[in-house]
């Protein structure tokens, strides 16, 4: 399966997720695996430890749509996972105009700020995505 430099393996977020190996199945040559509790898209990120920046990601929406992705499995280095629910990731981009990247794909960038965790774009409305947060230090 899928692991990103810098960031927990998908295996490691299996267990953090209290999910079985063997319940999971990947999906194409993308990042995305059926699971017992839907689709999640993996993605992970090294802590960049900028004051503007501590996590960054790069999503392609229409995959999010087009793969019927039920879950944004984003690795926070080796502090946790975000799960973000998809429907959640459509509804902030209908409010704001995320930023654009190579390829069709948006910005997700994720500050720490305090004990809350919020993703942050230019020129768009923070979104407190700290309901969303698995600690690794919780298993």
């Amino acid at each position: 399966m899928s692991k990103e430099a810098n960031a927990l393996t998908f295996e490691q977020i299996i267990g953090l997720l209290h999910l079985k190996y063997s319940d999971i199945k990947k999906i194409g040559r993308k990042r995305i695996y059926a699971t017992p509790i839907g689709r999640l898209y993996y993605s992970g990120s090294k802590d960049y430890g900028f004051s503007n920046k501590n996590w960054w990601y790069s999503i392609d929406p229409a995959i999010i749509r087009d793969e019927h992705i039920d879950y944004l499995c984003l690795a926070a280095d080796y502090a946790g996972v975000f799960l973000i629910p998809s429907d959640k990731f459509h509804e902030y981009r209908q409010h704001n105009q995320v930023g654009k990247v190579k390829g069709g794909r948006e910005d997700f960038t994720v500050v720490k700020d305090g004990e809350s965790f919020l993703r942050k774009e230019s020129k768009c409305q923070d979104w407190n995505i700290s309901q969303y947060f698995i600690t690794a230090k919780d298993t």
